[in-house]
């Protein structure tokens, strides 16, 4: 959560950080100095944006994954409907193609999980539909294994629409 120093987190055999989360933000220019020590020993990034123009120049910086929440949805009910999905993919992928953009904020069920995912996310969180869970580990699972089997659909459609020449990549959208 950018509370302890990169090397520490290489030290501690952690494979990535997650910065900038509405629970510990940070300044852009600290962010862009975390972002760049992170990458520099070897981290994945995960940054959280809360909007679009934040998510923006957060893909300026090269992470590998933008978090958008938005604030509001954050420990939300669940059922939240997304519809910017689709065009803060596209907006990201035309800054850095290569970096992934997951949506959260609360996602508590597995509809949510799918709604997310259909929408053209690379991927989703959710934390606090896991630890308010009564078995938050199998929960976890369920999760994980929903995200899973989204993404896979979304490969099979895009090999399936690749193959006839109507390339329609969800991870570009």
């Amino acid at each position: 959560m950018g509370a302890v120093i990169a090397e520490s987190l290489v030290d501690a055999s952690a494979d990535g950080v997650m910065l900038n989360h509405a629970s510990c933000p940070m300044e852009f220019e600290e962010l862009s100095a975390a972002v760049d020590r992170a990458s520099g020993n070897g981290l994945q990034t995960i940054v959280c944006a809360g909007d679009l123009g934040q998510a923006i120049s957060i893909a300026r910086l090269r992470p590998t994954v933008v978090l958008f929440e938005p604030p509001e949805l954050i420990g939300h009910a669940g059922g939240a409907s997304r519809p910017w999905i689709a065009e803060a993919n596209h907006r990201l992928k035309e800054i850095n193609p290569d970096t992934l953009v997951m949506h959260a904020g609360g996602v508590v069920t597995l509809a949510d999980v799918s709604r997310v995912m259909e929408g053209g996310a690379s991927g989703t969180g959710a934390t606090s539909g896991v630890v308010r869970a009564p078995d938050p580990s199998e929960k976890a699972r369920r999760f994980i294994a929903a995200v899973r089997r989204e993404w896979d659909l979304q490969q099979a459609a895009f090999r399936r629409s690749a193959a006839t020449g109507e390339s329609d990549d969800p991870q570009r959208r």
